[in-house]
């Protein structure tokens, strides 16, 4: 519901609105709704199924920040992410 909602915007307004009313308990909890709703909207991305991690987009990001020299040249995928503890695809 939640990629329906935010990303896809397939769901009704009404029913976006239940959505965001229900992601404002965790994120923006200190502001009200009226002004938490849009920030909530605008910062969401697409979550996977299961909450997966795509290793190829990560893996593309850390050579991003490589390049930008954001991150020493010798980090790793298997530094950033312990497969043990997060599903991956």
């Amino acid at each position: 519901m939640y990629n329906a909602a935010f990303v896809d915007k397939t769901m009704p307004e009404a029913d976006i609105n239940v959505i965001v009313g229900i992601v404002h308990k965790y994120v923006y909890a200190d502001q009200p709704i009226a002004k938490a709703a849009p920030r909530i909207k605008a910062g969401a991305m697409r979550i996977n199924a299961g909450g997966k991690m795509n290793m190829t987009s990560i893996a593309d990001q850390l050579e991003w920040f490589k390049s930008e020299k954001l991150v020493p040249a010798d980090v790793t995928l298997d530094m950033l992410v312990d497969k043990r503890f997060v599903p991956t695809f």
